[in-house]
């Protein structure tokens, strides 16, 4: 998997890309979802698969008197990323700047421009730009001007719970271990 360390490293869009955007801290279920779906969409017209995701944790820039504990190093998420299918994958620093970008010109300039997007891999909660303000309808009317589609994946439910990162964390701080491990797909490591 190839990792770019920021936009500035992108020399040109990539070749028919499908894409996820997210923090994925844990690689959970729900995020192997999202990258299984972008492996599907890419595949058939051998495009590349792409995930962008930031660094530090957004609510490390957002709320830094009470970020999240992580639930993966930066190292252990590149590799269980690349493990999924994904060939490129985006590290893009995220500052107060990149919090101040209006969620169209995230749309215009990173997802269109910059990546090229074919197509767009999102969980149901997802919401980006400045103050949240860009949510899934605005994506779609996006694609549907640029000419990308999108594709929203449902809840990974196991057990009845969630995947989700805030659930991985609340096992992890209970010890509950085993709810932890059927979150994760795998088994939690230090």
């Amino acid at each position: 998997m190839k990792v770019y360390k920021g936009l500035h490293e992108i020399k040109k869009p990539f070749h028919r890309p499908a894409l996820t955007i997210g923090n994925f801290d844990g690689v959970h279920l729900g995020h192997q979802a999202l990258f299984r779906r972008v492996v599907e969409l890419a595949g058939p017209r051998k495009g590349n698969t792409v995930a962008l995701t930031f660094e530090p944790h957004p609510m490390k820039v957002l709320r830094p008197q009470s970020p999240p504990k992580l639930i993966s190093t930066m190292d252990h998420k590149v590799e269980l990323i690349a493990q999924a299918g994904i060939e490129h994958l985006i590290r893009l620093f995220f500052t107060e700047e990149l919090a101040g970008m209006s969620a169209h010109d995230f749309v215009y300039k990173i997802l269109h421009q910059t990546i090229g997007v074919e197509d767009v891999v999102v969980g149901y909660d997802y919401a980006f730009g400045k103050g949240r303000q860009g949510n899934i309808s605005f994506l779609q009317a996006m694609g549907y001007k640029l000419g990308f589609k999108v594709h929203v994946i449902s809840p990974v439910l196991v057990e009845g719970i969630v995947a989700s990162s805030s659930n991985v964390r609340e096992y992890v701080t209970l010890g509950e271990m085993k709810k932890v491990r059927l979150l994760l797909g795998r088994y939690y490591q230090i």
